[in-house]
């Protein structure tokens, strides 16, 4: 896959990079430093989004990743990513590392979203549920 950046005002290409395999899912940090992609093998990965060189590399799933979001902890920057294994992953956005596995959903899990100022997180199923992490 192929993942270039835009100017939206412009409508003129900033960069493109070849980041390999068939990407699902795109995330900006908040400061849109950092951008994650999702790929059909479970695998994240971060990048540098001034020049899409990649900062870190992390499989928390063995499946489809369908969402990525960012949010900010108190130990640091987190990513979270859900999935088609039915999971939701917190992993730390810099190591990589995973910090927390939710599982509860009986279906794929195609949407996972956190909170702007809480440190709750809400995810969506095709077993036709929402669920409420706090």
């Amino acid at each position: 896959g192929v993942c270039r950046l835009w100017d939206v005002r412009t409508g003129q290409g900033v960069c493109h990079a070849g980041l390999g395999g068939e990407i699902l899912s795109l995330a900006f940090n908040r400061g849109s430093s950092h951008l994650a992609a999702g790929f059909t093998d479970g695998w994240c990965r971060v990048y540098d989004a001034a020049g899409l060189g990649e900062a870190a590399s992390l499989r928390p799933h063995d499946t489809e990743v369908r969402s990525l979001g960012f949010a900010q902890e108190s130990a640091g920057e987190v990513l979270f990513s859900a999935s088609f294994d039915g999971s939701v992953a917190v992993s730390d956005a810099e190591s990589g590392d995973m910090l927390q596995r939710m599982e509860g959903h009986t279906d794929r899990v195609v949407m996972a979203v956190p909170h702007p100022e809480r440190p709750w997180l809400l995810s969506c199923s095709v077993d036709k549920t929402l669920r409420l992490w706090m």
